[in-house]
Protein backbone atom coordinates (compact mmCIF):
# COMPACT_ATOMS: atom_id res chain seq x y z
CA UNK A 1 0.00 0.00 0.00
CA UNK A 2 1.55 3.41 -0.90
CA UNK A 3 1.23 6.67 1.52
CA UNK A 4 -2.10 8.08 0.91
CA UNK A 5 -1.34 11.92 -0.92
CA UNK A 6 -3.43 14.41 1.36
CA UNK A 7 -2.95 17.18 -1.65
CA UNK A 8 -5.00 14.13 -3.89
CA UNK A 9 -7.44 13.52 -0.84
CA UNK A 10 -8.08 17.62 -0.78
CA UNK A 11 -8.67 17.05 -4.41
CA UNK A 12 -11.49 14.27 -4.11
CA UNK A 13 -13.22 16.31 -1.75
CA UNK A 14 -13.42 19.03 -3.75
CA UNK A 15 -14.56 17.09 -6.46
CA UNK A 16 -17.30 15.12 -3.92
CA UNK A 17 -18.24 18.53 -2.30
CA UNK A 18 -19.00 19.84 -5.89
CA UNK A 19 -20.90 16.91 -7.20
CA UNK A 20 -23.17 16.70 -3.84
CA UNK A 21 -23.65 20.51 -4.13
CA UNK A 22 -25.30 20.13 -7.25
CA UNK A 23 -27.37 17.54 -6.49
CA UNK A 24 -28.57 19.70 -3.84
CA UNK A 25 -29.22 22.87 -6.22
CA UNK A 26 -31.15 20.19 -9.13
CA UNK A 27 -33.11 18.66 -6.29
CA UNK A 28 -33.84 22.08 -4.77
CA UNK A 29 -34.97 23.30 -8.40
CA UNK A 30 -36.85 20.34 -8.87
CA UNK A 31 -38.96 20.71 -5.75
CA UNK A 32 -38.04 17.44 -4.55
CA UNK A 33 -37.72 17.23 -0.56
CA UNK A 34 -34.03 17.47 0.44
CA UNK A 35 -32.21 14.91 1.13
CA UNK A 36 -31.71 13.09 4.85
CA UNK A 37 -28.77 12.64 6.81
CA UNK A 38 -28.76 9.54 6.17
CA UNK A 39 -29.49 9.71 2.63
CA UNK A 40 -27.04 12.20 1.89
CA UNK A 41 -24.52 10.40 3.72
CA UNK A 42 -25.27 7.19 1.43
CA UNK A 43 -25.24 9.51 -1.78
CA UNK A 44 -21.92 10.53 -0.65
CA UNK A 45 -20.54 6.91 -0.24
CA UNK A 46 -21.74 6.29 -3.95
CA UNK A 47 -19.84 9.66 -5.23
CA UNK A 48 -16.57 9.07 -3.55
CA UNK A 49 -16.54 5.37 -5.04
CA UNK A 50 -17.63 6.66 -8.60
CA UNK A 51 -14.71 9.66 -8.36
CA UNK A 52 -12.11 6.42 -7.34
CA UNK A 53 -13.36 4.59 -10.32
CA UNK A 54 -12.84 7.75 -12.41
CA UNK A 55 -9.32 8.28 -11.20
CA UNK A 56 -8.39 4.81 -11.60
CA UNK A 57 -9.57 4.99 -15.27
CA UNK A 58 -7.92 7.85 -15.99
CA UNK A 59 -4.72 6.43 -14.12
CA UNK A 60 -4.47 3.46 -16.71
CA UNK A 61 -5.67 5.69 -19.93
CA UNK A 62 -2.54 7.95 -19.12
CA UNK A 63 -0.10 4.08 -18.59
CA UNK A 64 0.08 4.49 -15.24
CA UNK A 65 -0.82 1.79 -12.80
CA UNK A 66 -3.87 2.42 -10.53
CA UNK A 67 -4.71 2.32 -6.80
CA UNK A 68 -4.53 -1.27 -5.25
CA UNK A 69 -7.70 -2.15 -3.12
CA UNK A 70 -6.16 -1.72 0.23
CA UNK A 71 -4.86 2.14 -0.69
CA UNK A 72 -8.36 2.78 -2.66
CA UNK A 73 -9.79 2.19 0.93
CA UNK A 74 -7.76 4.43 2.69
CA UNK A 75 -8.63 7.23 0.34
CA UNK A 76 -11.82 6.55 0.11
CA UNK A 77 -11.79 6.74 4.39
CA UNK A 78 -9.98 10.20 4.22
CA UNK A 79 -12.26 11.65 1.63
CA UNK A 80 -15.19 10.09 4.12
CA UNK A 81 -13.07 12.30 6.56
CA UNK A 82 -15.20 9.05 9.24
CA UNK A 83 -17.09 9.73 11.91
CA UNK A 84 -16.34 13.46 12.87
CA UNK A 85 -17.25 14.44 9.67
CA UNK A 86 -20.33 13.06 9.55
CA UNK A 87 -21.24 14.76 13.15
CA UNK A 88 -19.53 18.11 11.71
CA UNK A 89 -22.42 18.12 9.06
CA UNK A 90 -25.15 17.98 11.44
CA UNK A 91 -23.84 21.74 12.35
CA UNK A 92 -25.70 24.41 11.40
CA UNK A 93 -23.97 26.48 9.05
CA UNK A 94 -24.23 29.71 11.14
CA UNK A 95 -21.70 28.74 13.40
CA UNK A 96 -17.63 29.58 13.43
CA UNK A 97 -15.47 26.44 13.44
CA UNK A 98 -12.21 26.40 14.71
CA UNK A 99 -10.71 23.11 13.56
CA UNK A 100 -6.67 22.09 14.85
CA UNK A 101 -4.81 19.31 13.38
CA UNK A 102 -1.52 17.71 13.22
CA UNK A 103 -2.44 17.64 9.30
CA UNK A 104 -5.18 19.18 7.48
CA UNK A 105 -7.83 15.78 6.65
CA UNK A 106 -10.90 16.97 7.46
CA UNK A 107 -11.30 19.47 5.15
CA UNK A 108 -14.77 21.57 6.38
CA UNK A 109 -13.67 24.67 4.91
CA UNK A 110 -14.26 22.82 1.50
CA UNK A 111 -17.55 22.84 2.06
CA UNK A 112 -19.00 26.09 1.92
CA UNK A 113 -22.23 25.28 1.94
CA UNK A 114 -22.66 23.12 5.21
CA UNK A 115 -19.76 25.41 6.65
CA UNK A 116 -19.15 28.58 5.22
CA UNK A 117 -17.23 30.26 8.28
CA UNK A 118 -14.27 27.49 8.86
CA UNK A 119 -10.98 28.23 10.23
CA UNK A 120 -8.31 25.21 9.47
CA UNK A 121 -5.17 25.27 11.92
CA UNK A 122 -2.61 22.52 11.45
CA UNK A 123 0.38 22.39 13.79
CA UNK A 124 3.91 23.08 11.96
CA UNK A 125 6.88 21.16 13.01
CA UNK A 126 10.30 22.86 13.27
CA UNK A 127 12.43 24.08 10.03
CA UNK A 128 15.92 22.37 9.76
CA UNK A 129 17.29 24.96 12.83
CA UNK A 130 14.75 23.52 15.07
CA UNK A 131 12.67 26.79 15.10
CA UNK A 132 9.31 27.55 14.23
CA UNK A 133 6.97 25.37 15.55
CA UNK A 134 3.65 25.77 16.64
CA UNK A 135 1.67 22.96 18.41
CA UNK A 136 -1.12 21.95 18.82
CA UNK A 137 -2.00 23.13 22.23
CA UNK A 138 -0.62 26.74 21.00
CA UNK A 139 -3.03 26.88 18.37
CA UNK A 140 -6.24 25.69 20.59
CA UNK A 141 -5.26 29.02 22.78
CA UNK A 142 -4.77 31.00 19.94
CA UNK A 143 -8.70 29.55 18.85
CA UNK A 144 -9.66 31.30 22.14
CA UNK A 145 -9.38 34.85 20.61
CA UNK A 146 -11.17 34.07 17.69
CA UNK A 147 -14.84 33.47 19.13
CA UNK A 148 -15.55 30.13 17.98
CA UNK A 149 -18.92 28.71 18.13
CA UNK A 150 -17.13 25.37 18.45
CA UNK A 151 -13.09 23.50 18.45
CA UNK A 152 -12.55 20.86 16.27
CA UNK A 153 -9.61 18.87 17.34
CA UNK A 154 -8.43 16.31 14.74
CA UNK A 155 -6.77 12.81 15.55
CA UNK A 156 -5.32 12.65 18.76
CA UNK A 157 -2.39 9.59 19.16
CA UNK A 158 -0.14 11.08 22.02
CA UNK A 159 0.47 14.27 24.02
CA UNK A 160 -1.99 16.46 22.23
CA UNK A 161 -4.32 14.88 24.61
CA UNK A 162 -4.59 17.76 26.60
CA UNK A 163 -5.12 20.21 23.71
CA UNK A 164 -8.42 17.66 23.23
CA UNK A 165 -9.28 18.12 26.59
CA UNK A 166 -8.67 21.73 27.04
CA UNK A 167 -10.82 22.61 23.60
CA UNK A 168 -13.57 20.64 25.47
CA UNK A 169 -13.37 22.36 28.80
CA UNK A 170 -13.06 25.92 27.48
CA UNK A 171 -16.13 27.40 27.49
CA UNK A 172 -17.76 26.09 23.82
CA UNK A 173 -20.07 23.28 24.31
CA UNK A 174 -20.09 20.76 21.29
CA UNK A 175 -16.40 20.38 20.73
CA UNK A 176 -15.50 16.69 18.50
CA UNK A 177 -12.56 15.07 18.74
CA UNK A 178 -11.08 11.26 17.51
CA UNK A 179 -8.84 8.45 19.43
CA UNK A 180 -8.41 5.01 19.18
CA UNK A 181 -9.50 2.55 21.04
CA UNK A 182 -10.58 -0.90 21.21
CA UNK A 183 -14.18 -0.49 22.69
CA UNK A 184 -16.06 2.90 24.16
CA UNK A 185 -14.98 1.73 27.75
CA UNK A 186 -11.45 1.68 26.92
CA UNK A 187 -11.21 4.82 25.47
CA UNK A 188 -11.06 6.17 29.39
CA UNK A 189 -7.80 4.51 29.75
CA UNK A 190 -6.37 5.19 26.41
CA UNK A 191 -6.83 8.94 27.37
CA UNK A 192 -4.81 8.52 30.98
CA UNK A 193 -2.17 6.13 29.26
CA UNK A 194 -1.59 9.17 26.70
CA UNK A 195 -1.95 11.61 29.70
CA UNK A 196 0.76 9.76 31.94
CA UNK A 197 3.48 9.08 29.32
CA UNK A 198 3.14 13.20 27.82
CA UNK A 199 5.23 15.94 29.40
CA UNK A 200 3.37 17.00 32.00
CA UNK A 201 2.85 13.22 33.57
CA UNK A 202 -0.35 13.77 35.40
CA UNK A 203 -1.75 10.39 37.63
CA UNK A 204 -4.32 8.91 36.36
CA UNK A 205 -6.85 10.26 38.55
CA UNK A 206 -6.26 13.44 37.50
CA UNK A 207 -6.82 12.58 34.13
CA UNK A 208 -9.92 11.02 34.98
CA UNK A 209 -10.99 14.11 36.78
CA UNK A 210 -10.39 16.53 32.85
CA UNK A 211 -12.28 13.44 31.06
CA UNK A 212 -15.21 13.44 33.53
CA UNK A 213 -14.99 17.53 33.26
CA UNK A 214 -14.73 17.51 29.10
CA UNK A 215 -16.59 14.49 27.26
CA UNK A 216 -20.04 13.75 27.83
CA UNK A 217 -20.03 11.27 25.04
CA UNK A 218 -18.14 8.49 23.47
CA UNK A 219 -19.51 7.28 20.23
CA UNK A 220 -17.69 3.75 19.37
CA UNK A 221 -16.77 2.73 15.58
CA UNK A 222 -15.83 -1.04 15.19
CA UNK A 223 -13.38 -1.43 11.33
CA UNK A 224 -14.90 -4.71 10.21
CA UNK A 225 -12.85 -6.37 7.49
CA UNK A 226 -15.22 -9.25 6.12
CA UNK A 227 -13.35 -9.71 2.96
CA UNK A 228 -12.74 -13.87 3.80
CA UNK A 229 -16.55 -13.92 3.66
CA UNK A 230 -16.71 -11.88 0.62
CA UNK A 231 -17.57 -9.07 2.31
CA UNK A 232 -15.50 -5.57 2.30
CA UNK A 233 -13.99 -3.54 4.87
CA UNK A 234 -16.52 -1.67 6.86
CA UNK A 235 -17.11 0.99 9.54
CA UNK A 236 -20.36 0.85 12.06
CA UNK A 237 -21.03 2.69 15.07
CA UNK A 238 -21.59 -0.32 17.44
CA UNK A 239 -21.65 1.84 20.69
CA UNK A 240 -22.44 5.04 22.32
CA UNK A 241 -21.32 5.71 25.98
CA UNK A 242 -22.26 8.50 28.52
CA UNK A 243 -19.92 10.01 30.62
CA UNK A 244 -21.65 10.37 34.37
CA UNK A 245 -18.96 11.76 36.53
CA UNK A 246 -15.93 10.05 38.50
CA UNK A 247 -15.38 7.92 41.35
CA UNK A 248 -11.70 7.63 41.41
CA UNK A 249 -12.72 6.36 37.62
CA UNK A 250 -14.92 7.89 35.17
CA UNK A 251 -18.57 6.56 35.79
CA UNK A 252 -20.33 5.76 32.78
CA UNK A 253 -22.69 4.05 30.90
CA UNK A 254 -23.67 2.27 27.99
CA UNK A 255 -26.53 4.27 26.10
CA UNK A 256 -26.54 2.20 22.82
CA UNK A 257 -25.21 -1.17 22.16
CA UNK A 258 -25.27 -3.72 19.15
CA UNK A 259 -27.47 -6.47 19.14
CA UNK A 260 -26.47 -9.77 17.55
CA UNK A 261 -28.69 -9.17 14.48
CA UNK A 262 -26.41 -5.50 14.13
CA UNK A 263 -28.59 -3.08 15.18
CA UNK A 264 -28.12 -0.83 17.30
CA UNK A 265 -30.23 -0.04 20.27
CA UNK A 266 -30.72 1.77 23.81
CA UNK A 267 -29.40 0.17 26.59
CA UNK A 268 -29.01 2.40 29.48
CA UNK A 269 -30.97 5.32 30.26
CA UNK A 270 -29.65 8.79 29.48
CA UNK A 271 -29.23 11.24 31.99
CA UNK A 272 -28.94 14.08 29.87
CA UNK A 273 -31.94 13.53 27.85
CA UNK A 274 -33.68 17.01 28.56
CA UNK A 275 -30.33 18.61 26.80
CA UNK A 276 -30.86 16.46 23.84
CA UNK A 277 -34.11 16.63 23.08
CA UNK A 278 -34.04 20.55 22.95
CA UNK A 279 -31.54 20.13 20.18
CA UNK A 280 -33.85 17.23 18.19
CA UNK A 281 -33.32 13.79 19.88
CA UNK A 282 -36.05 11.67 19.87
CA UNK A 283 -36.06 9.07 22.55
CA UNK A 284 -38.13 6.74 20.76
CA UNK A 285 -35.69 6.67 17.83
CA UNK A 286 -34.00 3.71 16.86
CA UNK A 287 -30.50 2.84 14.45
CA UNK A 288 -29.83 -0.24 12.28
Amino acid sequence: MSTVDHQLVKLFRQEAGDRIAEQRRIDQVAGAAPMTAEDEWQYARAVIAQILEDYARAEINLGRTPLDAETEESYAAAVHAALLGVLANEIPPSERLITVERALELGLDQFLDLHPNVVAFEERLPNSEGQGTISMAELVRRSLRMNPSRVIVGEVLGDEIFTMLNAMSQGNDGSLSTIHANSSSEVFNRISTYALQANERLPIEVSHMLVAGAVNFVVFVERRNDYASGGSLSRRVTSVREVNGVDGRVLSSEVFIETADGRVVPHAPVTSLDELAAFGYRPSGAWG
